[in-house]
């Protein structure tokens, strides 16, 4: 029984240890002497928000409301009655709460600083008229330090201190983004069609923000995918062989049934064109005689056997070479293509250690999707015959 009672003893421990990382860490750094240091009158009255995304600026939130609550706070009050103010700025969440009987609006936003860097919290007090009192910032499990040795200024000047602190931050991010923005890969679609069927689907890879146009071998490289390579790869030299065996097959279907064809009308006049030298013999050995004419020869027919053997194998090469086609010399669809990218991108962004949801795009050009259809009718009447022929964009 002793056994038991300690086992559930420590299975809800380690449940709680677990289950509150981000608060206990934020704890440690959030001592109610340090955060009391900034307070310049004791009794206040606050409200404490978590801003920007809840889920990482709320255990900050909750850390520092306990730490005034302990310090010389008259109040402090949560955000819970405000609802969701993730996507308000500090001015809009002053002029939220002006109402309420409070003297200090205190503010929390949390920063990325890295892949594998501590969170840092900034937070900013206000007044009613959105003066800034006081601010801070600190690094998530660090011990705040006191007001005296903060890198944060005094009431006045906190705005000038807060954007130095978004510069510093931001340093090691605008050099990812850079890097970001010229290595991410996207792509142009261009779709034909007849009718509104589809008939033929182009996809053309790009990189970065200056739209520098990849290659097949240069889009698989950059995806890091050799096996799709080596398939494109095959797949274009099977594809150069059944070109050169479909033109090949072709020409000679059209060399050798011409020569079958050329054959088969001199056979048929074989025996015409006997008769007619047999006949211009006779009437020189009849009148001219002294030039000594010589009588015809029969020509031998055609054989066609050789023609129309070789027709058979030119067309033979021809279907074999179409047989051989790949259906497409890229390994993969147009909409793979595209999720492959997606990946490719998040990597990207995970190693660089910026946010999912970073985007250049917005400030990239991207071509307008372009269709072309074309329709094609003709009409025949008893009188006249007319040909319709219209072409969209």
């Amino acid at each position: 029984m002793i056994f038991r009672r300690n086992l559930t003893v420590l299975l809800v421990c380690a449940s709680l240890l677990v289950a509150t990382p981000a608060a206990a860490n934020w704890s440690e750094t959030f001592q109610p002497e340090a955060v009391g240091s900034y307070q310049e009158q004791e009794g206040q009255q606050y409200i404490v928000i978590a801003a920007g995304d809840r889920a990482q600026s709320a255990p900050a939130a909750q850390s520092l409301t306990t730490a005034l609550r302990a310090a010389k706070a008259k109040m402090v009050m949560d955000d819970k009655s405000l609802g969701d103010v993730s996507e308000l700025d500090d001015s809009a969440i002053v002029t939220k709460v002006t109402k309420l009987p409070i003297e200090q609006i205190v503010i929390v936003r949390i920063f990325e600083t890295g892949a594998d860097a501590p969170q840092m919290a900034v937070v900013t007090a206000y007044d009613k008229q959105a003066n800034v009192l006081w601010a801070l910032s600190a690094t998530q499990g660090e011990a705040l330090a006191p007001a005296e040795t903060s890198r944060v200024a005094k009431p006045g000047k906190a705005g000038v201190a807060i954007g130095k602190l978004h510069e510093d931050q931001t340093v090691g991010t605008s050099e990812a983004r850079k890097k970001f923005d010229e290595n991410f890969l996207w792509g142009t679609q261009y779709i034909t069609g007849t009718d509104g069927y589809l008939s033929h689907h182009y996809f053309h890879p790009k990189r970065g923000k200056y739209a520098v146009p990849l290659t097949p071998e240069e889009f698989y490289t950059e995806l890091d995918r050799p096996d799709l390579l080596e398939q494109y790869n095959s797949n274009s030299t099977t594809n150069t062989i059944s070109n050169v065996m479909v033109t090949t097959g072709y020409l000679g279907v059209l060399g050798f049934s011409t020569w079958a064809l050329v054959g088969w009308l001199r056979n048929d006049t074989i025996d015409s064109d006997y008769e007619y030298e047999l006949s211009s013999y006779e009437f020189d050995l009849k009148y001219n005689a002294d030039k000594n004419p010589q009588p015809p020869v029969k020509r031998e027919p055609h054989n066609h056997t050789l023609s129309l053997g070789l027709t058979g194998a030119s067309l033979a090469v021809a279907i074999i070479g179409h047989v051989i086609s790949p259906k497409s010399v890229h390994p993969i669809k147009t909409s793979e293509a595209a999720k492959l990218i997606d990946e490719h991108n998040d990597k990207l962004k995970e190693d660089l250690g910026l946010a999912s949801d970073y985007s250049p795009m917005s400030t990239t050009h991207q071509p307008a999707p372009s269709r072309f259809q074309y329709d094609f009718d003709l009409a025949a009447g008893a009188d006249a015959a007319e040909v319709r022929f219209r072409l969209d964009f």
